[in-house]
């Protein structure tokens, strides 16, 4: 993911645009745990309602976006397998592990 921003050159006064890469990792599971379920739900009337179970993920991701990193899961065929917000890389990581037995060797740049 590219991020746009723009910065006022203090030299000029004018505006900048620029462009920076947010970090990706990616891991493949090396064991379900079973520790977690995610599912698909809905809040009505207050109350949440379960639906269905989401797949097992087979792979993940860890993108930071504005500071904060977010774990997605994927399942064997690409589809969503849910997700989870993290205030940083290492809880994020710390999840994965709790969840999938993923060691911190394991995390790699995604494309390489």
């Amino acid at each position: 993911m590219t991020r746009i921003y723009e910065l006022n050159d203090q030299a000029t006064g004018k505006a900048r645009v620029g462009y920076t890469q947010a970090m990706k990792l990616k891991a493949y599971v090396v064991r379900v745990t079973g520790e977690t379920t995610h599912r698909i739900g809905e809040i009505a009337e207050g109350k949440v309602i379960r639906k269905q179970r989401m797949p097992d993920a087979a792979w993940v991701v860890i993108e930071e976006i504005n500071g904060s990193c977010y774990l997605y899961r994927y399942s064997n065929t690409g589809e969503c397998a849910g997700d989870t917000w993290h205030q940083t890389l290492d809880e994020a990581k710390r999840q994965a592990r709790f969840e999938y037995e993923i060691g911190y060797s394991d995390w790699f740049k995604e494309g390489e």
